[in-house]
């Protein structure tokens, strides 16, 4: 047999991995797998030197089960021109895992490519076994038209209306009697099988059965000598070639390799073009989630490194906790460490933070996103700077633009410190003066001129802060560096971009200094559906030119068909034309995966902290059954920051970039962190009306959160559930069909011990203070989000009469010291109403109404 010696399918793969690590008796079994597949290739022995199981087997032709010794069993195919590895474990597991694949046979399609399809074959006993699922349709209604029709096709008219109205929870007895008034015997087989599969929700190779039929594929065993020699890889199955340093690869690897990683780095032929393609310049690959862009990235490096290992490769990312993935990726996928010593992987502040400190070296203490004197998080120290804590009143420049955004209900403090972002994403320092004019791309909230003049005077003052503090943000850094472009050297040979859609301007004007220009030199990976920072982003301003060299793939691999339709359900829901506009990177359709699973729960509970009790129960009980899988709970309206406290005090990892989540079978995240990961169960909370999307924010541009929401949801592999209270956010109705509602009661039960304060959102008083928000002072107070929707009338009659210090006049109070005190008076004093006026006292009583209650309590 010409150049093929051994195929090895997924399942063997992975199932030998485990066993090598399971150390033990399991590691010497897989040991023992391992000495004789080398003997066989090498020649200098045969896998037929292995006993043979003395029981046969029929649910899978020409299948040869090795006993390996204590239960354990090698099961393989084996035919003239080939051998396959299927799959190794104890008796049970591969009783189970022969359950599951009865049928199955491998295939070349017509494209050359192996792949593995199922086919039952009646003279030899050999017949398709498969569990239903439920399905709410018709079952021949999951196929394409045309494959309904050639499925049909030999089928008397009569019965094929009987297969056209099977639907709901078709059972293989159904089918069989249906099947059985088949005359023709080639036809029954075929017809049932695929109904088998179709019943079985396995659309993928209920449409490969239809094409091996019609002779689109055929079995491997039966390709001529030319076909066999042009043979590709495929999905799910591979060749050991004899000799080949693949094969040396294959065999180091599964001894070393982490499981969290197999999925990760399992190479598509789609992907692998894209991998070894060669760029005369800078190129682009647009991505649907889940089509395995990070993967492409990391294997792209290696292959960059490895052609000339004097060059350098450069892979970054703008995510801290994606870029300690990458990094782990990358250590897991080379057997030699050498390989990879000319590949830098970091995060685009770590980059920074290096680079300021090599202009910069007397200023690298202040180069953390962390206070070093203060051990402050920037979050607070932001909150410091525009509430005028501390006796800094260098914000108070922003008020008049702080009481027109609280006037529409929208939270002032958040959305200028993201309009500080999006200028310093936008434009360098020295050229901020055209932010006046500039169309500001991506905000929709008009600001006029003569606002984003105080806008500029701001962003110039919180600078000066976080240099007095000794601290500076992830875009103080960049905007930092850039001031050093003309220092910048090329260095690198090759940049590689993952996440290319959270770079800004600023951004990859740096990274397009640090690229020495030639052939592959910046390859960019993104997806514009994942965009959810605010941030100007335009590779013409930066120098980066893409023409012609522009990927796609759509093709997801990652999520089940379930969890991706709910997904993109959310995601079409949010689709900006900001998005459709980006010149480079494409709003792209996914080809559904082949996986299916049930439709993702929506689960109510009656409160955030039972919706977290019941979500560590339920990760409890996964683990049990699947201890070597990764369990993800993300919270959906609260920061990073405030995740990493609550992590802390329950001493679970958070995502950061700090911790490997395949080291711990659960981590916590907000939904922006999860980006880049993906894990077997994935639970979202606080999936609430309010929250998602955020009333505090403008509406046109709330798709940045549905972006958020979308990319949590397809982290999740195999299983995934939404949690609410109270009432679910708008982008989870009732009526969309790929969304099961229930309550957390009805499907799991949780501990007392899991009933804990959920995270607490950043302190809205100063905390050295030591008050109540009754007892705030009036320009205290509208910084508050009790503020949010008073009228700017309001607000300043607030900001005026409550003065924090208060007055009397002809006893009666006509200034106040705190809040409490002028809805006390509001509610007794005719006084009070006349100075406030008829209409903002009415206002502020109403809008107010609770905190009047304890006031006056």
């Amino acid at each position: 047999m010409t150049g093929l010696a051994l195929i090895h399918y997924k399942d063997f793969d992975q199932s030998l991995s485990k066993l090598s690590r399971g150390g033990g008796e399991r590691k010497r079994i897989a040991d023992k797998v391992y000495s004789a597949i080398q003997k066989h290739v090498l020649g200098h022995g045969n896998l037929a030197d292995l006993p043979i199981t003395k029981n046969g087997e029929t649910r899978i032709q020409h299948c040869t089960k090795y006993d390996l010794g204590n239960g354990y069993r090698l099961v393989t195919i084996q035919l003239k021109k080939y051998i396959a590895l299927c799959f190794i474990g104890n008796h049970d597991s591969c009783d189970q895992w022969l359950d599951r694949n009865s049928g199955l046979t491998f295939t070349i399609d017509s494209d050359g490519t192996l792949g593995a399809d199922y086919k039952s074959n009646s003279s030899e006993g050999v017949n398709i076994v498969r569990a239903p699922k439920p399905n709410t349709g018709q079952l021949l209604t999951l196929l394409p038209e045309s494959y309904q029709a050639k499925l049909l096709a030999n089928v008397p008219p009569l019965i094929s209306i009987k297969v056209s109205q099977l639907q709901g929870f078709v059972l293989p007895d159904e089918i069989d009697r249906l099947c059985n008034e088949i005359d023709d015997l080639q036809t029954k087989s075929f017809v049932r099988d695929t109904l088998l599969l179709l019943s079985n929700d396995d659309l993928h190779s209920a449409k490969k059965r239809i094409e091996l039929e019609y002779k689109q594929s055929i079995e491997l065993e039966d390709a001529d000598e030319n076909q066999i020699l042009n043979i590709k890889d495929g999905d799910q199955v591979r060749r050991l070639i004899i000799g080949s340093q693949e094969y040396e690869n294959w065999i180091n690897r599964f001894s070393k390799e982490a499981e969290y990683y197999d999925w990760l780095l399992f190479m598509h032929p789609e992907q692998e073009a894209l991998v070894h393609e060669h760029f005369t310049g800078s190129a682009m690959l647009s991505g649907v989630s889940g089509s395995g862009k990070t993967c492409i990235a990391v294997k792209r490096a290696l292959k960059l490194s490895n052609d000339n290992t004097d060059n350098k490769v450069l892979l970054v990312t703008l995510n801290r906790s994606l870029a300690h993935l990458i990094k782990m990726m990358l250590i897991q996928a080379t057997i030699d460490k050498e390989e990879i010593n000319n590949i830098k992987v970091c995060s685009f502040f770590e980059l920074c933070q290096e680079l300021l400190i090599e202009y910069e070296p007397e200023n690298k203490r202040i180069y953390s996103d962390v206070s070093w004197k203060l051990e402050e998080h920037i979050d607070e120290i932001f909150r410091e700077y525009y509430r005028c804590w501390s006796n800094n009143k260098s914000a108070e420049i922003l008020l008049p633009i702080h009481a027109s955004l609280t006037a529409k209900g929208l939270s002032a403090e958040d959305y200028l410190r993201e309009e500080f972002d999006w200028i310093r994403s936008a434009i360098p320092k020295s050229d901020r003066s055209k932010y006046i004019r500039i169309d500001r791309e991506g905000r929709k909230y008009p600001i006029l001129e003569h606002r984003r003049q105080l806008i500029l005077k701001g962003l110039d003052s919180w600078e000066k802060k976080m240099t007095a503090i000794g601290v500076i943000d992830y875009l103080g850094l960049t905007t930092q560096l850039s001031n050093h472009l003309d220092k910048i050297s090329s260095r690198y040979e090759h940049i590689i971009i993952d996440e290319a859609q959270d770079f800004g301007t600023t951004e990859l004007s740096i990274i397009k200094n640090l690229s020495i220009p030639g052939e592959n030199d910046i390859f960019m990976c993104g997806d514009i559906a994942q965009h959810v920072l605010p941030k100007h982003r335009s590779l013409k301003i930066a120098g980066i030119n893409t023409q012609s060299r522009q990927r796609t793939i759509t093709k997801n691999y990652r999520n089940t068909r379930q969890i991706l339709k709910a997904a993109y359900s959310v995601l079409e829901q949010n689709l900006d034309e900001e998005q459709f506009n980006s010149h480079d990177l494409e709003i792209l359709d996914p080809d559904f995966a082949n996986r299916s699973s049930n439709e993702p729960l929506v689960l109510e509970a009656s409160n955030l902290t039972k919706e977290f009790a019941y979500a560590f129960f339920l990760v409890e009980h996964h683990i049990e059954v699947n201890p070597n899988h990764t369990c993800c709970i993300a919270v959906a309206g609260f920061s990073q920051r405030e995740i990493e406290q609550y992590g802390a005090l329950r001493d679970i990892p958070v995502l950061q970039g700090l911790h490997s989540p395949e080291k711990h079978p659960l981590v916590l995240s907000d939904l922006e962190q999860t980006k880049g990961y993906e894990f077997n169960l994935m639970i979202i909370l606080n999936c609430c009306d309010k929250v998602l999307p955020p009333t505090n924010m403008p509406e046109e541009e709330s798709f940045r959160e549905g972006c958020k929401l979308y990319v949590a949801m397809t982290r999740a592999r195999d299983e995934l559930y939404l949690s609410f209270h109270g009432e679910p956010s708008k982008w989870l109705s009732r009526d969309n069909s790929d969304l099961f509602f229930d309550k957390w009661e009805d499907v799991c039960e949780f501990k007392k011990c899991h009933l804990h304060t959920p995270p607490i959102h950043l302190e809205e008083i100063e905390a050295s203070e030591k008050r109540t928000l009754l007892q705030l002072s009036g320009r205290e107070f509208i910084y508050t989000s009790n503020a949010l929707g008073l009228s700017k009338g309001a607000l300043n009659k607030i900001d005026e009469l409550v003065d924090g210090v208060g007055m009397t006049r002809n006893g009666n109070m006509i200034r106040w010291r705190n809040v409490g005190a002028m809805l006390t008076d509001l509610e007794r004093s005719p006084r009070a109403k006349q100075l406030f006026g008829p209409k903002i006292q009415e206002e502020i009583r109403s809008k107010l109404s609770e905190l009047v209650t304890l006031a006056i309590t």
